[in-house]
């Protein structure tokens, strides 16, 4: 059985599995630094996580954590994180989908 390792939402501050979180990295090269979403937690650098939720985004922007998330100096861009949210990411059920068994997708 593979493991699946914990880590905690930079929004909200909770400890949950990797497959329940998106993994955010910094994208250096545009100016501001954008946080982009990896889809396939596969880009190099270091990651940030976050609860597919947009009250978690904006407590994440309130906080101001990119900066020690990412280690990061300059300013950091994060409006790519805006719209996260569908009906409800967490529970597919609540939006009249199916679900396949991950958090992020709801199947009709």
């Amino acid at each position: 059985m593979p493991s699946n390792p914990m880590r905690t939402c930079v929004g909200c501050r909770e400890r949950d599995l990797c497959s329940n979180l998106i993994r955010l990295v910094l994208d250096s090269s545009a100016s501001p630094a954008q946080v982009v979403v990896d889809p396939d937690k596969r880009l190099p650098g270091r990651g940030a996580w976050l609860h597919p939720r947009q009250r978690c985004a904006d407590r994440a922007v309130s906080r101001k954590v990119w900066g020690r998330a990412f280690r990061h100096l300059g300013g950091v861009d994060a409006s790519s994180l805006r719209g996260l949210d569908g009906p409800d990411q967490t529970n597919p059920s609540k939006a009249g989908g199916k679900t396949d068994g991950h958090t992020m997708s709801a199947l009709r």
